[in-house]
């Protein structure tokens, strides 16, 4: 057809006394495969519970990082306020209980890079256990 195609040639690190045990399949990308490669190079997707002060936004501006909030709660009106404002994330959410519900429910189906959750301080020990099986439920659920 008088076009090349890309291909993932893997890179083996060490010394192999069996040269045959080196050499991983060579897998081709046809045009689709490499849009798809390119975005999940160039652009990372986090969810966030807990606005906070805001000063990962302010990390990922300064350093020009490509994140992205995709998800976003947080339990103080205030705090959606400011995602909404500084963030071009879409999904943004009352509380954790809401984007577990959220993660479950829509079968959110971005690739999510990271998570960012700040702990609100309880007055209880029981609150607290609480927040943290919910936090550990998000989590494991994003990672599904």
């Amino acid at each position: 057809h008088g076009m090349d195609h890309f291909a993932n040639c893997p890179i083996r690190f060490g010394d192999f006394a069996d040269h045959s045990a080196a050499k991983a399949p060579i897998r081709a990308l046809y045009n689709s495969d490499v849009a798809i490669a390119a975005r999940h190079a160039a652009r990372f997707d986090w969810a966030v519970y807990g606005f906070n002060s805001g000063h990962y936004l302010h990390s990922i501006a300064v350093s020009s990082l490509p994140f992205h909030i995709v998800l976003a709660a947080d339990p103080h009106e205030y705090a959606r306020a400011l995602f909404r404002e500084l963030t071009s994330c879409t999904s943004v959410l009352s509380g954790l209980s809401q984007l577990l519900d959220h993660i479950r429910g829509s079968g959110h189906t971005s690739l999510i890079h990271g998570f960012i959750g700040h702990c609100p301080c309880f007055h209880s020990r029981e609150a607290d256990r609480k927040f943290w099986d919910l936090l550990i439920s998000t989590i494991t659920q994003l990672r599904i």
